[in-house]
């Protein structure tokens, strides 16, 4: 989708962290605060992904969830997958679940 962007953050002015530094700080673990990118697997079975973000509900609209299940289908561009998402839930990075690296940037929300 065209509905992606990318952006680079500063440093905290008061700290002088950068986000993905503090994060690792405040959870302990080395590179917590940072996602590593992975190849997408060769095929969907035994695949899962999570999806975590912001997306609007019913109940506690804009507040994080995260969706877990099934890689439904790989494409050259696109991946397709169970999660259900909403719309706020874009630009959220795509995890293997198996791996822990992110596949992808969700694009399209909603059931289908």
């Amino acid at each position: 989708g065209n509905d992606w962007g990318a952006g680079r953050l500063l440093p905290n002015s008061i700290t002088g962290k950068l986000p993905g530094t503090a994060q690792s700080d405040k959870c302990g673990t080395p590179g917590c605060g940072w996602y590593n990118l992975g190849s997408v697997p060769s095929g969907t079975s035994g695949n899962n992904i999570r999806i975590t973000g912001y997306g609007t509900a019913a109940v506690a609209s804009r507040s994080q969830k995260t969706h877990v299940g099934a890689l439904a289908s790989i494409g050259s561009t696109s991946l397709s997958y169970i999660p259900d998402t909403t719309g706020g839930n874009s630009g959220s990075p795509v995890i293997h679940e198996e791996t822990g690296n992110a596949i992808g940037v969700h694009t399209h929300g909603g059931c289908s």
